[in-house]
């Protein structure tokens, strides 16, 4: 069973909630409908919103899955078989996400019409009620039941509890579409190689766009033209310089917007948090200043003006040792004045306790001190040795001969209230209390001031998450030599130095290949672990890195924008009820319902699951059916050979093959097979499988018996009869002697024999 996504991996609640416009039965998954989302990101204090028409109900919401992660999905509480097609989709997403279902009215247009209106984002530093800025209706209708859900459980971050940060549509339309099996394919699930391979931020908005950006990719060239220009601005020689301390500033910036959210008291470490993102986003704007991208330059001249009133405040030093707000002196006078009186009220007490021990004018107590306690006040401390000596102290802790009145014992000493002490509470105070509470509240003065810069700093920080994660793609691309694609608008494939983003960290050394797709469909043919499965996927990583505005893992690369990529794999985990080769012909049906003439399609090994002919005839049933001009861009790895060398792909289709060495000098049953990782054109004929089994440590009597197998299967000989033992059998017989020869050793033979 899948793991339930109660959070995801930062801690995070993302909401998301589906409003399907029809009611109709959806006897098949793929009639045409209507979809509208709401998302709410509780980390991030936003709102996204999209209404969309699609072909298909799982295909959809497996890519608003995969996009959105969310940790629970609402949904307005129905009995049809759309609602409980949609709840068996949610279940069988990993994680799967908390299904709430909330009463049908709270998707209805009055109740949404009232929701937004309740609820406004910050636009321009001016509070908007979502009203206004929603205008599709079954997006309101989604957003009505999310705001519902969300205010029901005091999930809001604003102190004003129904205001949001931000407030935008999700255009699925400039979006390359991922479905779940192919986000996994590309590393997009749950261990998150791609992100591990990728991510360089250094502040927690920073990794969270980053993860957005790889789990979004984009299709529109105006976006992803701006982000590649930011990288390579970042990467060029002449201003390399300004990542290094670009990274630098970066480095001491939190999440400021979640602590300027905060409810109640700020602590030590929320100031120091606070100030040093100040001053991180201060020194950041210093580093930009010269930008010539439009994404790298951060418009604001008021924060290093913050930062200094905040530092001018607050000593962050003394913060950290006392763990409170410590007011740096010359902020107040009152604050100053007690400072002052605490700071001789140490010689004060001194005299006070002189005066009192020439009071009590006794030798049972010789020596005595007055300190003071916070909260507690001023008492008369006396060495447990010297009570130890009094009578009436040892019997009754009484010490009420001497006007004392013992509050508690501590470190070797009683404490005691005395009409002096009281004196001193009544005529001093109780300083420290005082000046506590003056520190709080100057730092809760400040802290209101720093929240009247809220939405310019929430923009703010907005803009240094994406310098974050526009400066982890150019770190990247400067540590593994990553470069700029070209992005044209027809679909095409052009790559020169292809490698794999994750598995090029895996190995010494990484053999890179030259693609060039020229044709609707591109057989790639090799030996089992030549590396064609690393390069289809290294293909798909290429497309989707592209999309997210990255430089990619190649020397050169012209690539066109595809609108959704597609892998058909027998990397997919199987459901139990079906088995690897019908999860295999779902993929394929998935693929041929949804690829597009401007979709990118991945096959990798279809057909291993089940007998050869039948996976080669359906290879090249569908090979027959893409290369149709308005089919899709398919890359297709296979060792089934067949479909080409008996003639039967259309001849359009473009042959590749993975180069292997083979040598027969060495002895054995099968030769030896060198895999040279390279990718060359044409065709080849031979999986090599015997070859992989030896290498792989096979014992050598399985594979000379393989080789044997496959060599009388070749000659149309029975496999279950060994012709080369039968023969040296028949020779035997007729040199036997009946009367003479061992008849044992004969029926032996003969027994083996039938036995096999």
């Amino acid at each position: 069973m899948a793991p339930n996504a109660s959070t995801t991996q930062n801690g995070t609640n993302i909401i998301l909630s589906l409003f399907i416009a029809n009611d109709s039965s959806v006897a098949s998954l793929y009639c045409s409908l209507s979809i509208a989302l709401g998302c709410f990101n509780q980390q991030q204090d936003s709102i996204e919103f999209g209404d969309y028409s699609f072909d298909s109900l799982d295909f959809i919401v497996s890519c608003l899955l995969s996009q959105f992660t969310p940790t629970s999905v609402v949904l307005p509480r129905r009995h049809d078989e759309t609602t409980d097609t949609l709840k068996a989709i949610l279940r069988s997403h990993n994680p799967v996400p908390t299904i709430i279902d909330l009463a049908p009215s709270e998707f209805n247009p009055q109740s949404s019409h009232t929701a937004l209106a309740t609820v406004t984002a910050d636009t321009d530093g001016h509070p908007v009620p979502l009203l206004t800025l929603c205008p599709k209706t079954n997006a309101m209708r989604a957003l009505g039941g999310l705001i519902a859900h969300c205010k029901a459980h005091h999930m809001f971050n604003s102190l004003a509890s129904t205001s949001v940060s931000t407030f935008r549509s999700v255009p699925i339309k400039d979006t390359l579409l991922i479905d779940e099996a192919t986000a996994k394919f590309i590393g997009l699930g749950s261990d998150g190689a791609l992100v591990s391979a990728l991510d360089r931020t250094v502040t927690p908005g920073g990794r969270a766009l980053l993860l957005q950006w790889l789990r979004r990719p984009v299709i529109s060239r105006r976006v992803l033209s701006e982000r590649l220009d930011a990288v390579e601005e970042l990467t060029t020689p002449n201003t390399s310089d300004m990542l290094g301390r670009l990274r630098t500033a970066l480095k001491g910036i939190g999440n400021l917007s979640v602590k300027l959210d905060k409810a109640g008291q700020w602590t030590a470490a929320d100031w120091v948090i606070v100030t040093k993102s100040l001053k991180g986003m201060a020194e950041v704007a210093q580093v930009v200043v010269n930008a010539q991208s439009d994404l790298l330059r951060v418009e604001s001249t008021t924060v290093g003006e913050i930062y200094n009133g905040v530092d001018g405040i607050i000593d962050l030093v003394e913060s950290k040792k006392q763990d409170r707000p410590i007011i740096r002196p010359g902020v107040s006078v009152d604050l100053d004045q007690t400072r002052e009186n605490l700071e001789m009220v140490p010689g004060y007490l001194t005299e006070v306790a002189s005066s009192l021990l020439g009071e009590l004018a006794t030798a049972d107590i010789p020596r005595l001190a007055v300190v003071y306690y916070p909260q507690v006040g001023f008492l008369v401390a006396i060495e447990h040795d010297i009570l130890n000596s009094i009578e009436s102290f040892v019997e009754a802790e009484d010490m009420s001969a001497y006007d004392m009145t013992l509050q508690f014992v501590s470190g070797g000493h009683g404490f005691f209230r005395h009409p002096r002490t009281t004196e001193l509470n009544e005529s001093i105070g109780d300083l420290h209390v005082g000046m506590v509470e003056l520190e709080n509240r100057i730092a809760q003065m400040l802290r209101e001031e720093l929240q009247a810069h809220q939405p310019m700093l929430a923009d703010l920080t907005s803009h240094i998450a994406r310098l974050d994660a526009l400066q982890s793609n150019a770190t990247v691309a400067l540590e593994r030599g990553f470069t700029r694609p070209t992005l044209v608008s027809d679909y095409r494939l052009e790559v020169d130095g292809l490698r794999h983003p994750i598995v090029e960290l895996t190995v010494p050394e990484y053999i890179t290949s030259d693609l060039t797709v020229e044709s609707r469909v591109s057989l790639l043919m090799g030996p089992n672990s030549s590396g064609k499965s690393v390069l289809l996927a290294a293909v798909a990583h290429l497309l989707h890195l592209a999309c997210t505005g990255s430089f990619v893992p190649a020397r050169r690369a012209v690539i066109g924008l595809f609108d959704r990529l597609i892998a058909v794999t027998p990397h997919m985990e199987t459901a139990p009820s079906l088995g690897a080769f019908r999860t295999s012909l779902r993929q394929l049906n998935h693929a041929f319902r949804f690829a597009s003439p401007s979709s990118l399609v991945i096959v990798d090994e279809f057909g291993r699951n089940t007998a050869p002919d039948d996976g080669t005839a359906l290879l090249v049933s569908a090979a027959t059916t893409w290369s149709d001009p308005s089919g899709p861009t398919v890359l297709c790895g296979t060792h089934l050979h067949d479909a080409h060398t008996a003639g039967l792909l259309p001849t359009a289709t473009a042959l590749w093959h993975m180069a292997v060495v083979v040598s027969s000098m060495n002895e054995g049953p099968a030769p030896s097979v060198t895999m040279l990782y390279q990718l060359r054109r044409g065709q080849t004929s031979e999986s090599h499988g015997l070859a992989a089994a030896r290498a792989a440590g096979v014992l050598d009597e399985v594979v000379a018996r393989a080789a044997a197998v496959r060599q009388a299967m070749i000659d149309g000989r029975d496999v279950t009869v060994d012709h080369a033992e039968l023969a040296d059998l028949v020779e035997y017989f007729k040199d036997f002697d009946c009367e003479k020869g061992d008849l044992g050793y004969l029926r032996g033979r003969l027994a083996r024999l039938e036995q096999r």
